[in-house]
């Protein structure tokens, strides 16, 4: 499964630049359009390293094309990295108490409720075991969920930035302004 977004869509820019640029606008256009591509692909890297998150594992799998409008797109294979849209979008709160019961490492106890030992890692890696059991409170097992980081949207927000820009200062220039 992929995400994919459209950032921008260069191909109504393009009609509406053509005719000021003579007979050279398309050789033009696509060189505009390789250079937008290549800088919203730095952008992602840079984003990803905003975040703290492994350069490689992330963007070996991220692709960023251009779609049959010449829109930028960038498509995230989330069957090669799987926790990416958890990480990029975020999710609710939720009862972990369930999914632990409901896991091959419960266990049966003699009264019939069903127990399990979960190992908890602590930040200065010791780690510590704590048992959730069909008795334990719902409260003390609720993941308290996750606001994500938001990759895909920071490129696409620095993206448009730099993409207007880039124009404003193209025009600028072409223009002798």
């Amino acid at each position: 499964m992929f995400r994919t977004l459209t950032i921008i869509s260069l191909q109504k820019w393009a009609l509406d630049i053509a005719p000021l640029l003579g007979a050279h606008s398309s050789q033009l256009l696509q060189n505009s359009a390789e250079q937008i591509l290549n800088k919203t692909k730095d952008i992602l890297r840079d984003v990803l390293e905003d975040n703290s998150l492994s350069y490689s594992n992330f963007y070996n799998n991220i692709d960023i094309s251009f779609d049959q409008s010449w829109g930028i797109r960038i498509n995230a294979d989330t069957n090669k990295i799987p926790h990416f849209k958890y990480l990029d979008q975020g999710f609710q709160p939720y009862d972990m108490k369930n999914g632990i019961l409901n896991s091959k490492s419960a266990k049966i106890s003699k009264d019939g409720s069903r127990y399990a030992v979960v190992p908890l890692k602590e930040k200065n890696g010791d780690v510590k075991f704590r048992a959730v059991s069909d008795k334990s409170r719902t409260e003390s097992w609720w993941h308290p969920g996750y606001d994500g980081r938001h990759i895909l949207d920071k490129t696409i927000d620095r993206t448009n930035r730099m993409v207007r820009r880039e124009l404003k200062d193209s025009f600028s220039e072409m223009l002798g302004v």
